[in-house]
């Protein structure tokens, strides 16, 4: 006991030294000044977002698609588009991204050439953009990736590390990998060019020439695949909540190889934060947590759902913000979590891995940290407001009830986002979406569970049906090329063939098919011998259709006016109840995106 409370009070003291505020100092040193004035200039040129057409969309979605689906960063990214042919692409350390209209003009040029454009290309003209433009943006995404100082000149060596990480986020954001050699290729030509390609001088020359930023991903195409492979599991594996040591583990050796990877840093304090969830009684936690990740399977779900037929606890009142005698669960976990939140908020701003940061610190079993992360956790609920996100201002409402502070609050918060889960956000501003990647049932167990503790059974029981019709498992009707949710691996196989690819950890495999451009999530049940069908994952492009001629690329209002409303939304995705089978839909700007049956 004696050495536990040792531990206990390293640990406590550990998090109060380390325990960061939302303010990030790698923006306040060297170039800060420079960098303000350099944005103010942007910021005066901006073109608005009716000069911008479709263009705006198009930015917004190729941003979304790099920093948000990689779950790389869904902290404020800001977007200024300065009317000027000097081609500029730039993202500083505060989240701006600066991108020139002489860009766009380029891309358009390439795209628009004098021969006559067919009707059905016009259809995908947009999508042709975002990929050419993926390949100006994925440099900076990786730079910011790897933790480099965004507001510094970058060194040769600097370019040429995101270089070779840049295929790797093209792969896991669903790009081709192979076209960023092809565009380094490109832009050799442009290198050669006299002043034709003037505008493209500054920034061309503030880099390694094309031919030995090939040459450096030349050399390192093995690496970048096996890495490629690496990151891929992590993100399965938070995706499923299994085999989350295996990733645990896979990220200790990453760093390893980029010791300053704020995305890497992010990685691991959710993974670990995960883990030490899983380490606590639902009796203890009292309350369901999100993490800002775009999840398909939560596995935690159902121990919060077995409260709902035990007898109601107690409400926590103010003991909870007592000293306890120890921190609950793994402390290694817990450790390395709050570790890993702490680098990845010193180097930039992201109300909501604070938010998920302060979930984890209230359990410090010290009250000095707890009140800190009760601050946390209120200025990124405020710092949520009018974003798409509702994970902060609900992880908010949690820590008002598990601290005693306010109940009264605690429920207003949840209903009030509850309602607004309802609604479809469509409108496109200056800042990326930062998506949705919390789950609203979510929101609807734990208030089930507050009115209980609080004796209001009642109004408890009118909430549970929704909750149930939300959380039912459903199989479905639904045939996506005759393949259905449940079915075995024989009758995939026979469908559609054998797959190009197959990854396996202990508890899942996902079968790729490239051809058809989805994925499919097989899982082994006790109720059957051989794997079977737990999700299909139709990507953009693929020519499956969930029914009444539907696929992705389409209009999210035709999807809408098709099938009716959604009943939830989770993951950065509106789910469906149709013919038995859930599916969701990725809605990016009005357009959808990928969708996913079986959720």
């Amino acid at each position: 006991m004696k050495e536990s409370r040792l531990l206990f009070v390293f640990a406590s003291c550990f998090l109060i030294l380390s325990f960061p505020v939302l303010a990030n100092p790698a923006s306040l040193g060297a170039g800060e000044s420079d960098m303000r004035f350099e944005l103010q200039e942007f910021d005066k040129k901006a073109l608005s977002a009716d000069a911008l057409g479709n263009w705006q969309t198009v930015i917004h979605s190729t941003l979304f698609i790099l920093a948000r689906t990689t779950e790389i960063y869904r902290g404020p990214l800001r977007i200024l588009v300065p009317d000027q042919k000097e081609i500029v692409v730039s993202l500083y350390n505060d989240g701006t991204f600066v991108i020139s209209s002489g860009l766009l003009d380029y891309i358009d040029s390439c795209l628009f050439n004098d021969e006559a454009i067919s009707i059905r290309r016009m259809q995908t003209i947009d999508y042709e953009r975002e990929v050419m433009l993926a390949q100006f943006l994925v440099p900076e995404i990786a730079a910011l990736a790897l933790g480099q100082n965004l507001n510094a000149p970058r060194l040769s060596q600097q370019v040429l590390e995101a270089d070779r990480f840049a295929p790797i986020i093209l792969s896991l954001a669903g790009y081709d990998p192979k076209l960023y050699a092809i565009w380094l290729k490109n832009l050799s030509s442009l290198y050669s060019k006299g002043t034709e390609t003037e505008a493209f001088k500054s920034w061309l020359q503030s880099k390694p020439s094309p031919a030995i930023r090939i040459e450096s991903i030349s050399n390192s195409l093995i690496n970048i695949k096996n890495i490629s492979s690496e990151y891929s599991l992590i993100l399965a594996s938070m995706k499923t909540g299994t085999a989350l040591k295996d990733a645990s583990d896979l990220l200790t050796n990453l760093t390893e190889i980029y010791p300053k990877s704020t995305y890497l840093f992010r990685l691991s304090a959710l993974v670990n934060h995960k883990l030490w969830l899983e380490s606590v009684p639902e009796t203890t936690l009292m309350l369901k947590p999100m993490l800002p990740f775009a999840d398909e399977i939560d596995l935690s779900r159902a121990k919060f759902i077995k409260l709902l037929s035990q007898t109601p606890q107690k409400h926590p009142g103010q003991y909870y913000m007592e000293d306890q005698d120890s921190i609950p669960g793994n402390i290694q976990y817990f450790m390395k979590a709050s570790e890993n939140y702490k680098k990845t908020l010193t180097y930039m701003d992201d109300p909501l891995i604070a938010s998920a940061q302060a979930q984890l610190l209230i359990w410090s079993g010290n009250t000095s940290v707890r009140k800190s992360a009760m601050r946390i956790a209120e200025e990124s609920a405020g710092l949520e407001n009018g974003s798409e996100s509702f994970l902060a201002r609900s992880n908010f409402a949690n820590l008002l009830y598990l601290t005693g502070s306010d109940y009264l609050r605690c429920q207003y918060i949840l209903e009030d986002l509850i309602a607004e889960t309802k609604t479809i956000h469509t409108e496109t501003n200056r800042f990326v979406s930062s998506g949705f990647p919390g789950d609203s049932r979510d929101m609807l167990l734990n208030l089930i569970l507050i009115l209980r503790s609080l004796t209001d059974i009642k109004k408890a029981e009118e909430i549970l049906p929704i909750f149930k019709t939300q959380t039912v498992e459903k199989k479905g009707t639904s045939s996506f090329r005759n393949v259905r949710i449940g079915d075995n691996q024989d009758i995939l196989t026979e469908a559609w063939g054998r797959p190009a690819e197959i990854v396996y950890n202990y508890f899942t495999e996902t079968w790729f098919f490239p051809s058809l451009k989805t994925s499919v999530l097989l899982t082994l049940e006790k109720t059957s011998t051989k794997p079977v069908i737990s999700l299909i994952r139709i990507e953009n492009g693929s020519p499956v259709s969930p029914g009444k001629d539907i696929r992705t690329g389409d209009s999210f209002d035709d999807f809408i006016k098709a099938f009716g409303n959604h009943v939830y939304k989770t993951g950065d995705k509106y789910v469906f109840l149709i013919d038995e089978n859930r599916l969701s839909v990725c809605n990016l700007y009005g357009t959808i995106r990928n969708m996913t049956a079986g959720l």
